[in-house]
């Protein structure tokens, strides 16, 4: 391993850690020598997590949270400095995903996807960049998506709130730059994760095979994005390696977007 993506002292907080991306980055973080903090409001997938990977009790600690409630966000930062001193990365990773046509978006829709996917960047923002600019700094990633600077038929949700990200992204970045804190994006394309699957597996065998070959043309790779690859890219933006790059886009998405 590069000594460069040796997080070893360093500490990591990983939302959406119990599944797809956020789980495949806390594994990394964790080999790479950090001691992580698991933040996910399924309390079953860190059960699980921490279960199958046997991992010190002296490098984690699991928090129950929802990310799009401030006062758990507070929480569980207050709960990680209190337990290891200090944050270095923030991955702000939780969110989730819909398609439904815009005339059918109720005002329920708008609060629940925005709460998760906006609200919750803000609030993480909010009560980190305070901790880290008393520790010397760090790096902030977030989760956006290639839908943050294109669009979709039913995707209005989804890529309204991607959009949100990478633009309080640069705003924050700007605010932070001068405390040594970095902020930047990863805009993966389509993930092999839970919220792909779902879309792909409605309907018959037929559809599913369909729906799959549809969404893999699009793609120049012919395929989709591995969790563990995205998870690489997160730890290039906590490394030193990107140490010049905040206020910006990482786009992985196999030459769809040609970003």
């Amino acid at each position: 391993m590069l000594d460069r993506f040796d997080f070893t002292g360093k500490v990591a907080v990983i939302t959406g850690a119990g599944d797809g991306i956020g789980k495949a980055a806390a594994c990394k973080f964790y080999e790479a020598g950090a001691m992580i903090v698991l933040v996910d409001r399924d309390v079953e997938r860190l059960i699980d997590l921490e279960r199958k990977n046997g991992w010190a009790e002296h490098r984690y600690l699991c928090c129950h949270a929802d990310v799009s409630i401030e006062n758990d966000v507070s929480a569980y930062i207050q709960k990680a400095v209190q337990r290891f001193g200090r944050i270095d990365v923030m991955f702000n990773n939780a969110g989730i995903s819909i398609n439904k046509p815009v005339i059918e978006v109720t005002q329920e829709d708008l609060i629940r996807y925005y709460s998760t996917n906006v609200w919750s960047i803000y609030y993480n923002l909010k009560h980190v960049i305070p901790t880290m600019s008393r520790t010397g700094g760090g790096s902030i990633i977030n989760t956006a998506s290639v839908d943050g600077f294109s669009g979709a038929i039913n995707n209005t949700i989804y890529a309204g709130t991607k959009h949100a990200v990478l633009g309080l992204s640069k705003c924050a970045a700007l605010e932070t730059a001068d405390k040594d804190i970095r902020i930047n994006c990863i805009c993966p394309g389509a993930v092999n994760t839970n919220i792909i699957r779902s879309y792909i597996e409605e309907g018959t065998a037929e559809e599913k095979a369909q729906r799959e070959a549809y969404l893999k043309n699009l793609i120049p790779m012919g395929r989709f994005l591995e969790p563990d690859e995205v998870a690489d890219y997160v730890l290039f933006l906590a490394s030193d390696l990107s140490k010049y790059m905040t206020g910006s886009k990482l786009v992985i998405d196999g030459g769809r977007t040609l970003e």
